[in-house]
C-alpha cells in the first residue's frame, strides 16, 4: 500500500478533534488518561478495523486528532475545484488527493476541548467567553466542552459556567485513584453521544454534494496557456460528484457499507467511461498537463476499486470483494493492455489486495478456502472451481486467488518480466528503481508471503502442498539475493534460505529439487571460503543420491592438501533383525538368539565418480556397538541381552557375510563393497520383550586425489524405534539359515529389532475322570474330578505355576452366564501345581432365566479352557539393584520391578447345554369324593341345625370340586438321576377361590400326583377358575449324590369349569370270580338352576362284544330316562350292574352312557374319576388289570 498516498487508503471515519492546548495548562495525569482512553476507540490512520464488519456489536470508533480547530474560509470557488486557477486539478481534472485530506484531516464534525480550572474563580470568566465563542463560531460542527477540576468543591463554579455557555459541558474531577475508571466512563458516554451527530453531519454534506448536480456551473474560458486536448464536461463533473457522494457515504454510515457500494461502483464505472473515452488522447504524444491528468483518473479508479473491496469485505462477502479486484485488473487492461506494459501497476494491485487480506480477519477468508461441494451434481452445477489457494467462476473465465501468500506470489511473478531499460512516460506507476532496487522489491514481496504462511494455522502448514510451496518461495528468496551481490552477508542469507527450503523435502520423491537446492548450496560453500564445512555436508548429501540428473558440471572445490573433519553423518543404512536359530517361530529361555546387522553405503560410486572425477575412497567403521534394552512396561531398561562392542580388524578376511566369533572383531572395511552382513549369537537368559535401541557408529570416510585428503571421522547413532520399516512389517531377509542366499523369515506383526523371549511351555496332562457326564442343564451345578500330572523342567524353574479354569458359554445369548471355582478355592481362583499327580475338582454353575422351553434345542454349549498360569521373575544383581532404586542423591525411588506372567492352552473341553433336564407334561383330571365326612355338594334344601350362625344356613352353598394334578416326566434328557423331592405349586388370581391340596402320591420315577379342591370362599357362584401351576423337583446326578440341583417346570395356565354339569364316571362291586362290575354315573348340578335330561344306557359296536347287560343284573332305573330333572346344587347318580365277557384284551371299551340337556340341546361329556378308566381313541376304556 505504500505507492499511494496513506489518506487515500485510509478508513473514511467522521472525524475528532481533541484540544487539549488551553489557557490553563492541563494536568500531565489527565492528559495521559485522556490520551489511553481515546486510543481505543481511535481507528485515525487506519486502513482497516473489525468495527466496520457489518452485524457485529461493536462501538462507534472515530478519528481522533489532538489539535485546535481553525475556521476555513468557504466564500468562492474553492481551491481544491477544477474551476479555481489555483487547484492542483484546474482546469479539467476530476479530483484531487487534497480533498481527501480536507475531509479526513482538517473539518471534524465534532470538536472537544478539554478546559482545567484554576484556583483563582476569576479565571472563569475567560473560560465561559472562549466556550461561546467556539460555539458561535457558525460552522456546523458539534462542540463540546469538558472541564477538569480538582475536588468536589468546585461543582458550584462548573454548575455557574452550565448556566451561561451555550454548548454541552461534561466535568471530570481530577482524583488519582478514580480517574482511569472515570475517564474511560467520559469518553465511553462522549462516543455514544456523537453517534447522531456524526449522521446528521455527513448526511447534511452528502446532501449538499448530491444538489449539485442540478448546478449550472461556468467552465473556465481563458485556459489558452494550458496545453491540453480534453475539455471539462458534466461527465466529468457528474464522475466527481459521485466520487465524493461516495466517500462520505462512508463518513455516515462505517459499521453499513452496503449502500456505499452502489455508489462507489457508480463512481468506478463511471471513470472507467471516462478513462476508455479519452484513452486515444493520452496515448498520442499527451501534454505534460494531459499527463498528470492520466496519472490522476488512473489513481482515482485505483482508490475507488480499494474502496469497492474493502467495502464488500466489511459485509463478511470475500467472494464479491475478489471477484471486484479481479475485474478491476481486468476492466484497465481491456482499455490499456495494447498500449503500454502495465506490469508493475499489475504488481501493485495484487500487493494492496494481499496487505488488505492479511489485516482481515481470518473467520472472513476461511469461508472461501473450508468450501467443499457435498455431492458430484454439486460440483457439476457450482460455477466455481476450487483449487489450491484460490478457485475458477466458470461464466466469468476468471481466477480468483484466496491466500495472501499466493497474492503475494503473483504480485512477484508480474514483476519478473520487468526490465530497468528506459520506458515510454506515460506508464502509469512506472518502474523507476534500478535493477538492484527491482531485485530487492521482488525479494520483499517473496518475504512478506512466507511471512503471510507463518500466520496460517499449524495444521495448515503440516499439508504437504504447504511445505513445498514454503520451500519454492524460500528458493525464489534465495535467487533473489544471489542476484543482489556476492557479499558475504547475502550469500549467508541465501544459504539460510536454501537450508530451509530443503528441509521441506525429506522424501526421496524430489530428488531433481533435491540435487538443484544442494548444487546452489555448494556452489555458496565453495564462494564462502571460510566455511568448508558446508561444502563437505552438502555434498555428502548429494553421494546419497543413487543418480544425478540436473547436475552437469563439476565442482571446483577449494581443500587444503589434508583436511580433518568431526561430522555427524551416516555413511549406513542399516537393516536389524532378531530372530531365533533355524527360522523358529518363537524363541524361549535358554534357546540361542541371532543378531543379524545389514550395512548398506549411503555413498553411491557412481555418483562419487561424478563429482570427484579421477579420486578414489575408502570407508571403514572403525567401532560398532550394539545397545540392547527391555521394552515391556516398567521393565523397560532393565536387565536384557549384553550389550555388544564390534572392532575392526584389518587383519581379518573381508567377507560379504561375517559370523562374529568371542573375539568381537571382524574386518569392517567396505572397499568395493555394496552391503555387508553381521551375525552373532546369544543365549536367551532372560524372559521379556527385549530389542535393539541403538547403534552407535565411528566410522571414517577418506576421500583422495592429486589436490588433497579428505578425512571425515564421523559419529553417530541410529535410534532403531525412529527408523521407518514399512517394508519389513510383514517379512525381512534372514542370512543364518543360507549364507549367501537369504531367505524369507516372517515377523509374525513384530518390528524386527524387536523379540520376545517366552518361558518355557510347562509339562502339564490333564484327565477328565467323569466320561458320563456328556452334558448340563440351566441352573444346573456339576462336579468335573480332573487327574493332573506335572513334570518340572530341568534346566529352569518358575517363580509360581497356577492351573486356570475359563469357564464360558459358547456362542451364547446375553442371558446365560457361568460361576466356577475349584474345590476349596474362589470364584475364578487359580490353583497353585504340585510335582507329581494331582486330582482336583471344578465346579461349574449354569446361570440362566428361570423361564425356560421345555422344547429349547441345545445348540449352545459350556466350554472349559484349562490353562497354566506361570509367573517368571527377574533375577536381579543386588548391585544393580542398589544403582537402580538410589539416585544420585541418595533417595530411594522406590523402583518395583513387576514379574512376568504367561499363559498356555492346556486342554479344553466342551458340555452341550439343554434347556431343562425333563420333558415334563402336566394335566388335570376331574375326581370325585363320596366317603363320609365329605360334602362337596351341600343341598340348600337340608338346613343344618347345628350351625353357630342361622343365617349361614340359608345362604347359597359353596360347591367344592375335586380334582387330581398329574405330572408326567416323558424320556429324561439327563441319564443316570434321582429324583429327591416334587412339589407342586397351584395358584389363581381369583381372589374369592380357595384351592385346597389333600394328597400326593409319587406312583413311581415318571408320574406323580397331587389330590387338591376348589371352592370359593364367599360362596358366590363362578363358571371356572384359571389355575396357574408348575412343578418343582429336585434332583442329583448318581455320580454326584451330595449335589442336588432344583429344576422348576414352566407353568401350566388351566381353566377348570366350576358351574357346568357334567357327569362322572367311576366302576364300583368288581367283582373279578363272578365277572360283574357295577357301573356308576354321577350327574352333579353345581348350579342354582334346575337341568333336565335324557339318559341312555347302550352297547353300540365296539362294546357289545365284552359286555353284557342282563335284565336280571339290572337295578332301577332303566337303561333309557327321558325328562330327568336335577335340582340346584345336587347330584343324581345312576348305577348300572354289567358282565364283562372279554378275558382276552386287558383295555376294554364301556358301554356308551348318554346324557342329553333337554333345555340346551347338548350332549354331556362323560369323565372318568378312576385312574383305570382313561380315553383312548376319543372312547372311555376300562384297564381291567390296573383295577385293584
Amino acid at each position: 500500500m505504500d505507492n499511494y498516498d496513506s489518506l487515500l487508503l485510509q478508513l473514511a471515519a467522521p472525524l475528532v478533534f481533541v484540544d487539549l492546548e488551553t489557557p490553563v495548562p492541563i494536568s500531565e495525569k489527565i492528559k495521559h488518561n485522556l490520551h489511553r482512553s481515546i486510543a481505543i476507540n481511535n481507528i485515525d490512520t487506519r486502513v482497516w478495523d473489525n468495527c466496520i464488519i457489518l452485524n457485529r456489536l461493536n462501538r462507534a470508533k472515530y478519528r481522533f486528532q489532538y489539535r485546535k480547530y481553525e475556521a476555513i474560509d468557504s466564500k468562492g470557488s474553492s481551491k481544491l475545484s477544477p474551476f479555481h486557477p489555483e487547484s492542483d486539478i484546474y482546469p479539467n481534472g476530476i479530483i484531487s488527493s487534497k480533498w481527501f485530506e480536507k475531509y479526513m484531516k482538517d473539518i471534524p464534525f465534532a470538536v472537544i476541548t478539554v478546559y482545567q480550572l484554576s484556583e483563582d474563580p476569576a479565571h472563569d470568566i475567560r473560560i465561559i467567553n472562549e466556550i461561546n465563542n467556539n460555539g458561535g463560531c457558525g460552522d456546523s460542527f458539534t462542540q463540546i466542552s469538558v472541564l477538569a477540576c480538582s475536588q468536589l468543591k468546585d461543582m458550584d463554579r462548573i454548575d455557574k459556567i452550565k448556566l451561561v455557555i451555550h454548548t454541552k459541558m461534561v466535568y471530570l474531577i481530577d482524583d488519582s485513584q478514580q480517574l482511569p475508571k472515570d475517564t474511560d466512563v467520559l469518553v465511553s458516554s462522549l462516543i455514544n453521544s456523537l453517534k447522531q451527530s456524526s449522521h446528521s453531519f455527513y448526511s447534511g454534506l452528502e446532501t449538499r454534494i448530491r444538489n449539485r448536480n442540478s448546478k449550472f456551473y461556468a467552465y473556465p474560458s481563458e485556459i489558452d496557456h494550458i496545453d491540453t486536448k480534453i475539455t471539462i464536461s458534466p461527465k466529468i463533473l457528474e464522475t466527481r460528484n459521485l466520487i465524493k457522494q461516495a466517500m462520505v457515504s462512508q463518513f455516515s454510515n462505517m459499521q453499513h457499507l452496503e449502500p456505499s457500494i452502489k455508489l462507489l461502483e457508480a463512481a468506478y464505472q463511471a471513470q472507467i467511461a471516462l478513462l476508455k473515452q479519452h484513452i486515444d488522447v493520452f496515448e498520442d504524444a499527451p501534454s505534460t498537463h494531459d499527463q498528470q491528468l492520466y496519472f490522476q483518473l488512473r489513481t482515482a479508479i485505483d482508490i475507488t476499486a480499494f474502496h469497492i473491496v474493502r467495502a464488500h469485505l466489511s459485509l463478511e462477502d470475500p467472494i464479491n470483494a475478489l471477484k471486484k479486484h479481479q475485474a478491476h485488473i481486468m476492466n484497465v487492461q481491456n482499455v490499456v493492455k495494447t498500449k503500454t506494459n502495465e506490469s508493475n501497476w499489475q504488481s501493485i494491485q495484487y500487493e494492496w489486495l494481499a496487505d488488505l487480506l492479511s489485516l482481515v480477519p481470518d473467520s472472513i477468508i476461511q469461508a472461501i478456502q473450508q468450501y467443499h461441494p457435498s455431492s458430484k451434481k454439486a460440483v457439476a452445477n457450482q460455477k466455481m472451481v476450487h483449487f489450491f489457494g484460490g478457485f475458477q467462476l466458470k461464466d466469468k473465465n476468471m481466477t480468483i486467488i484466496t491466500e495472501s501468500a499466493f497474492i503475494y506470489s503473483k504480485s512477484y511473478d508480474c514483476l519478473k518480466s520487468l526490465t530497468t531499460l528506459p520506458e515510454p512516460e506515460l506508464i502509469y506507476m512506472s518502474c523507476k528503481d534500478s535493477s538492484l532496487g527491482l531485485t530487492k522489491k521482488r525479494a520483499t514481496l517473496l518475504e512478506n508471503a512466507l511471512s503471510a504462511l507463518s500466520t496460517n494455522s499449524l495444521e495448515l502448514n503440516e499439508e504437504e502442498d504447504y511445505k513445498h510451496f514454503i520451500a519454492y518461495l524460500n528458493w525464489q528468496v534465495a535467487q533473489e539475493y544471489l542476484q543482489m551481490s556476492d557479499d558475504t552477508t547475502v550469500l549467508v542469507k541465501a544459504s539460510n534460505l536454501l537450508k530451509t527450503a530443503l528441509s521441506h523435502f525429506q522424501d526421496n520423491h524430489w530428488s531433481l529439487v533435491k540435487e538443484k537446492i544442494i548444487e546452489k548450496l555448494i556452489e555458496i560453500g565453495i564462494k564462502l571460503d571460510s566455511n568448508p564445512e558446508q561444502v563437505v555436508l552438502f555434498t555428502l548429501k548429494l553421494l546419497r543420491m543413487k543418480n544425478l540428473f540436473s547436475i552437469t558440471k563439476h565442482f571446483e572445490f577449494q581443500f587444503p592438501s589434508e583436511f580433518t573433519m568431526d561430522i555427524n553423518v551416516p555413511y549406513f543404512d542399516t537393516t536389524v533383525l532378531l530372530a531365533p536359530q533355524f527360522g523358529a517361530k518363537d524363541i524361549r529361555i535358554n534357546d540361542v538368539c541371532f543378531t543379524q546387522i545389514e550395512l548398506k553405503p549411503t555413498i553411491h560410486r557412481n555418483t562419487f565418480h561424478r563429482l570427484f572425477p579421477g579420486s578414489e575412497y575408502s570407508l571403514v567403521i572403525n567401532q560398532l556397538d550394539v545397545e540392547y534394552t527391555r521394552v515391556d512396561g516398567r521393565r523397560t531398561g532393565t536387565k536384557s541381552f549384553p550389550s555388544i562392542t564390534l572392532n575392526h580388524d584389518p587383519t581379518r578376511e573381508l567377507l560379504k557375510v561375517t559370523q562374529v566369533d568371542d573375539s568381537n572383531e571382524l574386518n569392517l572395511s567396505f572397499d568395493g563393497m555394496e552391503n555387508k552382513v553381521i551375525l552373532y549369537s546369544q543365549e536367551a537368559d532372560c524372559v521379556g520383550h527385549h530389542k535393539i535401541q541403538t547403534l552407535r557408529f565411528q566410522s571414517t570416510l577418506v576421500i583422495k586425489n592429486e589436490k588433497f585428503v579428505l578425512i571425515l571421522h564421523s559419529s553417530w547413532e541410529d535410534n532403531l524405534d525412529q527408523i521407518n520399516r514399512t517394508n519389513q512389517l510383514v517379512s525381512t531377509n534372514f542370512y543364518q539359515l543360507k549364507a549367501l542366499h537369504p531367505t524369507k523369515l516372517r515377523l509374525n506383526g513384530r518390528m524386527p529389532h524387536t523379540i520376545k523371549i517366552s518361558p518355557l511351555v510347562p509339562d502339564v496332562t490333564i484327565d477328565w475322570n467323569n466320561q458320563e457326564l456328556s452334558n448340563i442343564t440351566i441352573g444346573e451345578k456339576v462336579e468335573i474330578p480332573l487327574a493332573i500330572e506335572y513334570k518340572k523342567p530341568h534346566k529352569h524353574a518358575y517363580n509360581s505355576i497356577k492351573l486356570q479354569a475359563n469357564v464360558g458359554v459358547l456362542d451364547s445369548n446375553s442371558r446365560l452366564s457361568t460361576r466356577s471355582y475349584w474345590e476349596g478355592f474362589k470364584d475364578d481362583e487359580s490353583i497353585p501345581l504340585d510335582v507329581g499327580h494331582t486330582n482336583v475338582r471344578l465346579f461349574i454353575s449354569l446361570i440362566g432365566p428361570s423361564e425356560v422351553t421345555d422344547n429349547s434345542s441345545s445348540v449352545e454349549e459350556v466350554t472349559i479352557n484349562l490353562k497354566v498360569l506361570i509367573v517368571d521373575e527377574e533375577e536381579t544383581d543386588e548391585a544393580d539393584v542398589a544403582d537402580e532404586l538410589i539416585n544420585d542423591s541418595g533417595y530411594d525411588l522406590s523402583v518395583v520391578v513387576e514379574p512376568i506372567s504367561m499363559v498356555f492352552d492346556i486342554k479344553t473341553y466342551g458340555l452341550p447345554i439343554i434347556s431343562s433336564p425333563f420333558n415334563a407334561k402336566f394335566v388335570i383330571l376331574p375326581r370325585y369324593r363320596s366317603e363320609p365326612g365329605f360334602n362337596d355338594m351341600p343341598v340348600p334344601f337340608i338346613l343344618d341345625d347345628h350351625a353357630h350362625d342361622s343365617k349361614s344356613s340359608y345362604s347359597m352353598p359353596a360347591v367344592t370340586r375335586v380334582w387330581l394334578g398329574s405330572l408326567s416326566l416323558l424320556e429324561p434328557k439327563l441319564k443316570n438321576i434321582k429324583i429327591d423331592d416334587v412339589k407342586f405349586s397351584m395358584t389363581t388370581s381369583n381372589q374369592d377361590m380357595m384351592i385346597s391340596k389333600q394328597e400326593q402320591n409319587n406312583n413311581n420315577m415318571s408320574m406323580f400326583t397331587e389330590l387338591f379342591s376348589t371352592k370359593s370362599k364367599m360362596g358366590f357362584s363362578h363358571r371356572n377358575v384359571m389355575i396357574l401351576t408348575n412343578a418343582t423337583l429336585k434332583y442329583h446326578r448318581l455320580q454326584t449324590p451330595n449335589i442336588t440341583n432344583e429344576y422348576t417346570t414352566r407353568n401350566w395356565d388351566i381353566l377348570l369349569p366350576l358351574s357346568d354339569p357334567r357327569v362322572l364316571v367311576t366302576l364300583t362291586n368288581v367283582n373279578k370270580t363272578l365277572n360283574t362290575v357295577t357301573l356308576k354315573y354321577i350327574i352333579e348340578n353345581p348350579s342354582p338352576r334346575v337341568f333336565t335330561f335324557n339318559t341312555e344306557l347302550q352297547l353300540d359296536e365296539l362294546s357289545s362284544s365284552s359286555w353284557t347287560l342282563d335284565e336280571e343284573l339290572l337295578l332301577l332305573p332303566p337303561l333309557k330316562q327321558f325328562e330327568m330333572p336335577v335340582m340346584p346344587f345336587n347330584r343324581h347318580v345312576v348305577e348300572f350292574k354289567a358282565r364283562y365277557n372279554d378275558f382276552k384284551h386287558n383295555l376294554t371299551p364301556l358301554p356308551l352312557f348318554k346324557v342329553y340337556d333337554v333345555h340346551y340341546h347338548v350332549w354331556l361329556p362323560t369323565l372318568s374319576v378312576d385312574s383305570n378308566l382313561f380315553i383312548y381313541n376319543k372312547r372311555l376304556h376300562w384297564q381291567i388289570n390296573g383295577h385293584s
